[in-house]
């Protein structure tokens, strides 16, 4: 038994500590009034959202190696062209044949962006491309018999932009001109990056 000197006794204490022990020997005698969780409730409980400190990265980042061999091994496997993947490889063909794969996937990442581009675009991949004004009619383009290289090489930018695996080269960008020229509209927009002989804008 322990002493407490400040109570001047140790009567006190020792009654305490009596009683705290009853108290704990009838617990252990008697589990059952404590409070206990079933497997069930567990599995019933609703998850709870995490928020991380910092967002893990979804995407990969744009190197040349890796955006070369993803290009590659879709033109290697090429088979059907959907019509979406079509009017956004005539733009990414059209528009940046002669850029590099990064300068591409760039023109084709400008057009996704627009599909969620509020009001101002339409909301599909071949409507930002056909819409007045913006691009050109798919329709009435024809891709040269004798380009068939550089034309599988854009449908298999087109169908990585829209995997999303990659992130953006021009992040945000939805416009974007040749260097060699400056329109009006470009002091209205942030320019972003200038890619090959394109310059991006948000």
């Amino acid at each position: 038994m322990y002493t407490v000197k400040k109570w001047g006794s140790t009567a006190v204490l020792g009654v305490s500590l009596i009683a705290l022990a009853a108290g704990l020997a009838a617990f252990a005698a008697n589990p059952v009034d404590a409070p206990r969780v079933s497997a069930d409730t567990i599995e019933a409980a609703p998850p709870v959202a995490v928020t991380p400190a910092v967002a893990s990265p979804t995407e990969m980042l744009v190197t040349p190696e890796a955006l070369q061999q993803m290009v590659s091994l879709r033109v290697a496997h090429l088979r059907h062209v959907g019509p979406t993947t079509e009017c956004m490889a005539k733009v990414v063909y059209h528009e940046a044949a002669n850029q590099a794969l990064s300068g591409q996937l760039a023109v084709a990442q400008v057009i996704l962006n627009r599909t969620g581009g509020g009001p101002t675009f339409p909301t599909s991949v071949c409507g930002v491309v056909n819409q007045t004004g913006q691009f050109f009619k798919t329709r009435t383009f024809k891709v040269p018999h004798g380009d068939v290289a550089r034309w599988r090489t854009a449908v298999a930018v087109a169908m990585v932009a829209q995997e999303k695996r990659l992130a953006q080269v021009a992040p945000g960008a939805l416009f974007y001109h040749a260097a060699y020229v400056k329109p009006a509209w470009s002091h209205q927009h942030q320019r972003i990056a200038q890619i090959g002989d394109q310059i991006f804008y948000r």
